[in-house]
């Protein structure tokens, strides 16, 4: 995990698990969603570094400055949107689907059931001597182990 997406780790794990929104079973999904928003702020980063670069060394204004920067022209002279803003665009919403499914946007929230983190048990298998308590018996491990 990345160090912006270690920070959305961080940030958002407690506020789940105390509304009760995350369990053990989230673990992969909550990862693909922090590694969305850390890639997302990367990108979004570099994109405003290379506006500021446009208005430094150019002298553009900032509109201009992002109008070039969203911009790339083919060998042929086709102008087309620039790759960056793609990736920035695909991010978005791939972002904004994992809040949808944690229940993190305002059209979501009402969608979403807090878990009672009692997991479900599968015919022909015996349950654990110990249920799981949730999300939080595993993460302080996680995130120790994504910094390193």
């Amino acid at each position: 995990m990345g160090k912006e997406a270690a920070k959305e780790w961080k940030r958002i794990t407690p506020l789940l698990e105390e509304l009760g929104l995350i369990s053990g079973l989230d673990r992969a999904a909550l990862a693909l969603y922090c590694q969305a928003v850390g890639r997302l702020t990367e990108l979004e980063d570099a994109f405003n570094g290379q506006v500021k670069r446009l208005m430094t060394d150019r002298k553009l204004d900032y509109p201009t400055a992002v109008a070039e920067a969203s911009q790339s022209t083919t060998p042929s002279g086709y102008v087309q949107q620039s790759v960056m803003v793609q990736l920035i665009k695909n991010h978005r919403e791939q972002v904004n689907r994992y809040l949808q499914h944690f229940g993190l946007s305002p059209s979501a929230r009402g969608r979403v059931q807090p878990s009672n983190f009692v997991q479900p048990t599968l015919p022909g298998i015996e349950p654990p001597k110990q249920a799981p308590g949730g999300f939080a018996q595993f993460a302080p491990g996680l995130i120790g182990a994504s910094l390193q």
